[in-house]
C-alpha cells in the first residue's frame, strides 16, 4: 500500500487479522509497559470514538522476523512449514492495540477450560477483566446529582457517546485482577474469572454468568467482540440488565417510590402503558437494550488508521514513526535488528540476553592501556552502558552500526587494514536490516569485546567517565573496529594513535557535522593510521587543535562577539585533563584522579583519612566572586548563560565535590594559595592569577583564561606529536 495515512480498517477486522495469525507483532523483546491508568483512560477514549493515531504496519512473511501475539509475553514458535506465509507486522501501535484488543475482547474465549495456561502467557500489566459499572456514578443520597450517561436510573436513551469526552466516561469504566488463588474456594468464584464457566459442578454456568452480571449491572467489555466461542453474549447480559432494571422500576411505582410518569414521560408510552402496562415495558426493556446493544456495535466497528509499508520499505519504519508519534515507547532499528535475529534464535537465549551477558562479563585491563590495573574490571558498569538493567541507547546505537561494518571487514584478508572502505552507507538502515539471524549472532561476541574494549580505552586512556561524556557518539565505531582484533589492544602504539586520533577528533571539530560520513571515512583512515603506520593523515587536524575558527579558537571559547562555545569542547577539556590523572585541589593529601573511579564513586585513603571520587564541573574562577559586578544575578541563573565568559569550558576542570564545597566561595588567587602546588601544573592553571590594579572583572577573566588556552593547547599539540609515533 505504501506509505498512505489514509488507510483503515475497523477494530473488528484488526482483531480477526491478530487472531487468524495474520497481524503479528515483531519480537523486539519490549513487555507491554502501560500502567493501569494509562488502559482506563485509551478504553474512555475508544468508547467516546474519538481517532487514535496511526498504527505503522509493515508486510512482510512470517520468516522476517521473530514475532509474538499480542497481550502475550514470549514469541511465537511457528511451524517451519509457516514461516512463509504472508502477514502483516505491528511496528507501532503494541500498547495501545494490545490494550484494545484485552478490553473489549475475551483473550480466554478458546482456551476450553485451560484457562492457566493462557493466563500463563499473559503479560503481567494485562490480566484484567474490564467492565462498563452502570451504577459507578449512582447518588449516594438525594443531593448528590447523578450524571446517567447510560439511562439505567430510568431505561432512558442512552446519551451518544461520539458527542462525549473520555472523562465523562472514566468513572463508569472499572476493572477486576485475574488472579490464580481465586479459584481455590468454587463456592465464591466470581463470575467474571475465566474459570468460572469451566466448572463442571456448576449446572448452567452461561446462565448464572449472565445473571450475576445483571445483578451488578455489569457490562463485561471484553464481551464486545463478536467471538463465535464464546457461551455469552453482551447482547445476553444487557436484555438481561435491561429485564432486571425493568422488575426494580416495577416494584418502586408499587412502593410508591417513583411514578409512572418519570418512567414513561412520552406522551405515546403513557398511552400504551395506560392501555397495554407489559407491552409498554417490553417496549421500555427492547428499546433501552436496542441502544445499547448499538453503541456496542459502533464500538467495535469504529475505524483504526494505519500507515502501511511494503516489505522493501522497512528502512523507512524508524523516520516515518519518528515523524508520526514523537511520545510513548520508541520504535528503533535496534528493535527491528533484535526482531530479526528472534527468526532463528528457537530454543537459545534471545539476543537481549546474548547482550546483556557478554556486555556484564568482566576482563583484564592491559598493561600497555593503563598499568598497575590488577583486578577484572566490568566496563558496562562503570561506564553506564547498562542502568536499570535497560542497555544505554548509545551503546544499542554503536552496537547496530558495527554489525554491518564487521562483515565488511571479515570480508577482507589484507592483516593491516589498508582495504578497508566502509562507505556512509554502510551504516545506513537498509543495509543493518538486510542481515540474516545467522549473521547478526555469529558477530555478537565480537562486536561486544570490541565496543568493550573501545569504551574502556575511552575511560582509562581519555578520562570519560561514562557513556553520556563521549560527544560524539559515532566516533566509537572507528575504534571499535581498531579492537576487533584483541592483539591491537595489547599493543601501546597502536593505542597510543588511537589516543592521538581522538584528541585531534574531538579538538579540530572533525566530527561536529556530518557524522555518518566522518565515522565512516574514519575507519579506512584509522587502519591505516593506527596499524598502517601512515603518521601524516591526521596532520591537518594535529594543526587545528584549539585553533578552528567559531569551534575550538580562543575567541569561540570565550564565547566573543556571535561566537559560543561547543558542548564537545567542555567535555573534551574536562576529559583530557583527568586523562592525566591530576592531583585533587588538596593541601595536605595526594589524591589523584583518574575516570574508573570516578564512575565507582571509589573510596581512596591517604594517611588514614578517606576520600570519595565524587568529582564536580569546578569553576576555577567562582561565578559569584565579585558580587559588586554587572553580573550580580544569582549563581544558578549565572550557570545557563553560556554568553557569561566565566562559564567558558577555560574555566572549568574537574575536583572532587568535598573539595568543591570547601573553595568553591574563595578567589582563585586565595585558595590556589592553599593547595597541592603541583596540582596548578596538572590542571593548567596560569601564574598570573593575581588581578592587576585598575584591572576590570572582564579584563581580569578574558587574561586568565587567555593564559590558560594558551597552556592547554601547547601542550596538546605537544602530546599529539608524541602520540603519533612519527619513527616506528
Amino acid at each position: 500500500m505504501g506509505v498512505n495515512a489514509n488507510n483503515k480498517k475497523s477494530f473488528n477486522e484488526l482483531l480477526k487479522n491478530e487472531i487468524n495469525g495474520d497481524l503479528v507483532l515483531p519480537d523486539f523483546q519490549r513487555g507491554f509497559v502501560w500502567k493501569i491508568d494509562q488502559q482506563k483512560a485509551l478504553a474512555a477514549t475508544f468508547l467516546t470514538r474519538i481517532p487514535l493515531t496511526s498504527l505503522l504496519l509493515l508486510q512482510g512473511t512470517k520468516k522476517d522476523f521473530g514475532y509474538k501475539r499480542l497481550c502475550v509475553k514470549n514469541k511465537e514458535i511457528s511451524d517451519v512449514s509457516t514461516e512463509d506465509a504472508r502477514c502483516i507486522f505491528l511496528l507501532d501501535g503494541q500498547q495501545r492495540l494490545s490494550t484494545l484488543k484485552n478490553v473489549f475482547s475475551d483473550v480466554y474465549s478458546s482456551c476450553n477450560g485451560e484457562w492457566e495456561s493462557v493466563f500463563d502467557k499473559i503479560d503481567n500489566k494485562l490480566k484484567y477483566r474490564w467492565f462498563i459499572n452502570l451504577w459507578s456514578n449512582k447518588r449516594v443520597d438525594e443531593n448528590t446529582e447523578f450524571d446517567d450517561v447510560f439511562g439505567i436510573e430510568r431505561l432512558s436513551k442512552p446519551k451518544q457517546l461520539d458527542k462525549l469526552e473520555p472523562v465523562d466516561l472514566i468513572d463508569y469504566i472499572e476493572y477486576r485482577k485475574i488472579k490464580k488463588g481465586d479459584v481455590k474456594n468454587k463456592e465464591n468464584i466470581k463470575w467474571w474469572h475465566p474459570s468460572f464457566l469451566y466448572f463442571s459442578d456448576n449446572r448452567t454456568p452461561a446462565y448464572e454468568s449472565k445473571k450475576r452480571a445483571a445483578e451488578e449491572y455489569m457490562i463485561p467489555l471484553y464481551k464486545f467482540f463478536s467471538d463465535e466461542n464464546s457461551n455469552v453474549k453482551v447482547t445476553a447480559i444487557i436484555t438481561a440488565i435491561a429485564k432486571s432494571r425493568a422488575e426494580a422500576l416495577k416494584a418502586e411505582i408499587a412502593e410508591g417510590v417513583k411514578e409512572v410518569d418519570e418512567i414513561f414521560v412520552e406522551e405515546e408510552q403513557r398511552k400504551l402503558y395506560d392501555e397495554k402496562p407489559e407491552v409498554a415495558w417490553e417496549e421500555l426493556r427492547n428499546n433501552w437494550a436496542d441502544a445499547m446493544n448499538e453503541m456496542v456495535a459502533k464500538t467495535v466497528s469504529q475505524d483504526i488508521y494505519f500507515i502501511e509499508l511494503n516489505a522493501d520499505e522497512i528502512g523507512r519504519a524508524v523516520t516515518i514513526f519518528e515523524n508520526m508519534n514523537a511520545s510513548g515507547t520508541r520504535l528503533s532499528v535496534f528493535d527491528l535488528v533484535v526482531a530479526r535475529a528472534a527468526t532463528g534464535n528457537r530454543g537459545c537465549d534471545s539476543l537481549i540476553s546474548c547482550i546483556n551477558e557478554r556486555l556484564k562479563e568482566e576482563f583484564a585491563i592491559p598493561n600497555a592501556l593503563a598499568s598497575n590495573i590488577k583486578e577484572m574490571v566490568n566496563i558496562a558498569e562503570d561506564m553506564k552502558l547498562i542502568k536499570d538493567d535497560e542497555i544505554d541507547t548509545d551503546f544499542k546505537n554503536a552496537f547496530i552500526s558495527m554489525l554491518p561494518v564487521k562483515k565488511k571487514i571479515d570480508s577482507i584478508s589484507n592483516k593491516n587494514g589498508s582495504m578497508v572502505k566502509i562507505s556512509s552507507d554502510d551504516l545506513k538502515q537498509n543495509k543493518i536490516l538486510k542481515l540474516s539471524s545467522d549473521e547478526i549472532y555469529s558477530s555478537v561476541n565480537d562486536v561486544i569485546d570490541a565496543l568493550k574494549r573501545a569504551y574502556a580505552f575511552l575511560q582509562y586512556r581519555c578520562g570519560l567517565i561514562s557513556i553520556k561524556n563521549l560527544s560524539y557518539r559515532l566516533m566509537i565505531i572507528p575504534i571499535a573496529c581498531i579492537f576487533l582484533d584483541k592483539e591491537r589492544w595489547n599493543n601501546k602504539v597502536i593505542l597510543d594513535r588511537v589516543e592521538c586520533w581522538y584528541w585531534a577528533s574531538i579538538f579540530d571539530g572533525s566530527f561536529s557535522a556530518n557524522q555518518n560520513n566522518k565515522s565512516s571515512e574514519d575507519i579506512k583512515k584509522l587502519f591505516d593510521f593506527a596499524v598502517g603506520g601512515y603518521t601524516s593523515i591526521f596532520d591537518e587536524r594535529i594543526n587545528n587543535v584549539f585553533n578552528l575558527r567559531g569551534y575550538s579558537d580562543l575567541d569561540a571559547l570565550l564565547g566573543t562577539d556571535d561566537y559560543s562555545w561547543n558542548e564537545a569542547m567542555h567535555q573534551g577539556i574536562l576529559s583530557y585533563i583527568l586523562s592525566r590523572n591530576p592531583l585533587d585541589f588538596q593541601k595536605t593529601a595526594s589524591i589523584h584522579l583518574r575516570a574508573w573511579e570516578a564512575a565507582r564513586k571509589l573510596t581512596v585513603s591517604y594517611n588514614h583519612v578517606d576520600y570519595v571520587i565524587d568529582l564536580h564541573d569546578h569553576h576555577l574562577i567562582p561565578l559569584c566572586q565579585d558580587m559588586d559586578n554587572k553580573y550580580s544575578d544569582s549563581e544558578k541563573n549565572l550557570r545557563k548563560d553560556k554568553k557569561f565568559i566565566l562559564n567558558s569550558p577555560l574555566n572549568r576542570t574537574y575536583i572532587t565535590s568535598e573539595a568543591n564545597t570547601r573553595i568553591s566561595k574563595d578567589k582563585i588567587d586565595s585558595y590556589m594559595n592553599d593547595i597541592n602546588g603541583y596540582s596548578t601544573n596538572e590542571h593548567f592553571i596560569p601564574s598570573s592569577l593575581k588581578k592587576k590594579k585598575n584591572e576590570n572583572n572582564e579584563t581580569y577573566y578574558r587574561r586568565v583564561l587567555t593564559d590558560r588556552y594558551k597552556l592547554l593547547s601547547e601542550e596538546m599539540k605537544k602530546e599529539l606529536e608524541y602520540l603519533k609515533h612519527d619513527n616506528e
